[in-house]
């Protein structure tokens, strides 16, 4: 668990004995794929940090369609709401089993009032939150399905280039139909650009998606 707190945005800039006592005031809990850790419109009086497994945040948009973010990790879950005691900005689900651990509002807002860095990573890391809402609205505006799944593999992508996601996950993420997606892969497999497998999506000709993607022209 104090792993996860390290790669957090916020909560790396402690020390290691300060986030021992922040880790301390939480407690963990577990939720199996598809449970719901909670609901958009809920009020935040726990900030959730992802342990391990993966959860997708459902955000509603205009006429109901839900646009949903994997949450992975290392990941702090509505830290804005959660300190400023607003509501949810969306809903959490659990993808496959995942373990989270919880601090009470009230500790995290007494941390952030004693630890100016911290106050400052938060700031940080929810504009970097702005700057990527705003990097997938003009993705959405300028790229078809072609352009915003290279987009997508590629800033997905590990060391190894491969994408653990499934197609559906995929699919959920591009707010596009799993048929549509896999017609898509089946011709970058053709091309030599990609290759599917058990594990996932694995990228053998990335450049030729970052030209996709700089061009705005989906192949």
């Amino acid at each position: 668990m104090l792993a996860a707190f390290e790669t957090s945005e916020l909560l790396h800039v402690l020390s290691p004995a300060k986030r021992r006592a922040l880790a301390q005031l939480g407690e963990a809990a577990q939720w199996h794929a598809g449970e719901t850790v909670f609901v958009e419109g809920q009020a935040a009086e726990i900030l959730f940090i992802v342990i391990e497994g993966q959860l997708e945040a459902r955000r509603h948009g205009p006429g109901g369609s839900a646009r949903p973010t994997i949450v992975r990790p290392g990941t702090l879950i509505d830290e804005l709401a959660s300190v400023a005691g607003a509501v949810r900005s969306s809903s959490l689900v659990a993808v496959r089993r995942s373990r989270l651990w919880g601090l009470p509002r009230l500790a995290v807002i007494e941390v952030l009032q004693r630890e100016p860095q911290a106050a400052g990573a938060l700031i940080a890391e929810l504009s970097g939150h702005l700057a990527d809402a705003n990097q997938a609205l003009e993705a959405y505006a300028r790229l078809d399905l072609g352009g915003r799944l290279a987009r997508l593999l590629i800033a997905e992508q590990n060391t190894r280039g491969l994408i653990g996601l499934t197609q559906t996950e995929i699919a959920a993420r591009l707010n596009a139909s799993r048929e549509r997606v896999n017609r898509k892969l089946h011709d970058w497999v053709g091309r030599g650009w990609v290759e599917v497998t058990r594990s996932g999506v694995r990228l053998r000709a990335a450049e030729q998606l970052r030209e996709i993607v700089r061009s705005g022209l989906g192949a």
